[in-house]
């Protein structure tokens, strides 16, 4: 396994997990990358496995209506009833809608990142190391977990 492909994707998949204050601190795009694997001869893009099933429940619990296209809570996919996450031998992805831009293929992510710099710097990159991350695992946390122990958490 090598981690392969760099995409770029819209901030609007992030809508619900980060908080509306950090949202407008958020970039035009957010940097994504994902593994592909060389499987029987042809390169397979396993971008869908992260997301775990509790948290995809959890957001379709959130959204029981919901049909068809989807974007938000880190989720973009044509089909939030059955989006192609599960391995079956073909390529799985989950946030597959927001892809705005391919940056193509690298060997590591100090390659990608020597060619195309930081997605955040300054201000804004400390704001989401010491605090904009945390807000949106626990928010994370709290849609991924069984509704008894969401109201413990803080």
């Amino acid at each position: 396994m090598e981690e392969r492909g760099w995409r770029r994707l819209s901030p609007y998949d992030a809508i619900g997990a980060i908080p509306a204050i950090a949202y407008r601190l958020a970039p035009q795009s957010i940097v994504h990358s994902w593994v592909e694997v060389l499987h029987d001869g042809r390169w397979i893009n396993l971008e869908g496995f992260i997301l775990d099933a509790g948290y995809l429940d959890g957001v379709r619990c959130l959204f029981p209506e919901a049909r068809g296209d989807f974007c938000g809570y880190a989720i973009g996919t044509p089909k939030i009833e059955a989006p192609p996450v599960e391995w079956t031998g073909g390529d799985t992805y989950i946030q597959n809608t927001g892809i705005d831009h391919d940056f193509g293929v690298f060997d590591s992510p100090d390659a990608f990142y020597e060619k195309h710099g930081a997605n955040l710097s300054g201000l804004r990159r400390l704001l989401f190391v010491w605090m904009v991350r945390h807000m949106m695992n626990a928010t994370i946390g709290r849609i991924g977990t069984p509704p008894r122990l969401a109201q413990s958490l803080p």
